[in-house]
């Protein structure tokens, strides 16, 4: 198989696109559009995201030390992009976007209500590499739309109807599960 130099970003595919909330006294809440974001610890629940310093969410996450992760849905994509393309030192994207805020029960910041998925998190560790910032942060709750949610409460992710990233496009993510961990071991 002949390969050929990748060109332009660095490509892992697909990257989740995340909507993160943050809050500073005094402001409107703020909403930024992230996709470089994942995972990173199952025990204690962290998570990263990577944020440049010159962008306003940046600046209020350093100052409060916390956010919100809202996972928007594929029908979200035109408020995830107008969250993405304006900032919040200028503009209350809640309002731009119709969004419905409520309460987290753990951070000062808002979360999206029609968000499916929803994680409140403290931030553990900052660390700088070049043009970006990472949070590390612990998720402290995590909050799910009930009719979205299998009784034991994982979600469904054909229902979810998620919203991906590959540079510089949104896509749809229509998962079509193939297997589960650990099925290899059954012949």
């Amino acid at each position: 198989m002949k390969k050929i130099p990748l060109k332009g970003m660095l490509c892992l595919y697909p990257l989740p696109v995340v909507l993160v909330t943050s809050l500073r006294n005094g402001e409107p809440p703020n909403i930024a559009t992230l996709a470089w974001t994942g995972e990173v610890c199952s025990n204690p629940e962290m998570i990263a995201i990577s944020v440049q310093p010159v962008r306003h969410t940046f600046k209020i996450i350093r100052e409060t030390g916390e956010f919100g992760i809202n996972m928007p849905t594929a029908a979200m994509v035109r408020q995830v992009d107008i969250c993405g393309v304006n900032t919040g030192k200028d503009a209350n994207k809640f309002n731009m976007c119709g969004f419905t805020q409520f309460k987290s029960e753990r951070i000062s910041a808002p979360l999206i209500a029609e968000c499916p998925v929803n994680l409140e998190c403290l931030v553990k560790h900052t660390l700088m590499l070049g043009s970006h910032y990472i949070f590390i942060a612990q998720v402290l709750t995590k909050h799910i739309t009930k009719d979205l949610a299998y009784e034991d409460g994982n979600p469904m992710l054909d229902k979810l109807n998620p919203l991906s990233f590959v540079s510089p496009n949104y896509y749809k993510l229509e998962p079509d599960s193939i297997g589960h961990f650990g099925f290899s071991k059954n012949p």
